[in-house]
Order: structure tokens, then sequence, then C-alpha cells
């Protein structure tokens, strides 16, 4: 199957196809200067606006998990009052 695949420039689950230059683009890599990318900017935006220390990611979730956060929440809530009202009544009939 695997030779199949290479002979007729099939994927199959045994190859993969792996995009290769003959060209040399840095014939010594040692000699690259290494430098930091600065990160995307947004015109008319100050550079007070971004942060100096690298960061990757945030420390509190999205405002929409907030928001399922709160919403799961409401429902354990309202489940619970339900159950309490349903418990208060039901005695309240034994007696």
């Amino acid at each position: 199957m695997t030779q199949l695949g290479l002979d007729f420039s099939l994927l199959t689950q045994w190859t993969a196809f792996v995009a290769v230059s003959e060209q040399i683009y840095n014939s010594d890599p040692t000699l690259t200067a290494e430098s930091s990318v600065p990160p995307a900017t947004v015109t008319g935006v100050s550079a007070k606006a971004y942060s100096k220390v690298p960061h990757g990611g945030h420390a509190a979730p999205e405002p929409t998990s907030w928001l399922g956060i709160l919403l799961l929440l409401g429902m354990f809530g309202g489940l619970l009052w339900r159950q309490y009202q349903v418990e208060t009544l039901s005695d309240a009939y034994r007696s």
C-alpha cells in the first residue's frame, strides 16, 4: 500500500506530502542574527496600550465564558430553589 502511494503520489494513511525546496536559503545558520518580532499593532493606537512584558494568554476567562458560568450557576440555583419549594410544600401538606 505504501509503495503504491509513493509510486503514484497518492495520500495514504502511511504516507504524507512534505514540501521540499532544492534551493539553499541559509548556507550558514550560525551567522544568522536573531531578533525578536514585535507584535502587530493597530493604526492609531498608542504604544502605551501594548505590554512590554510578553505573555502567553489571559489570566481570566473570556466574557462569554463568564456568561456561561453565570447561566449554569443560575440554572443550578433554580433547580435547588425548586427542590426546596417542593419539599416545603410537601411538608406543609403532610402536617
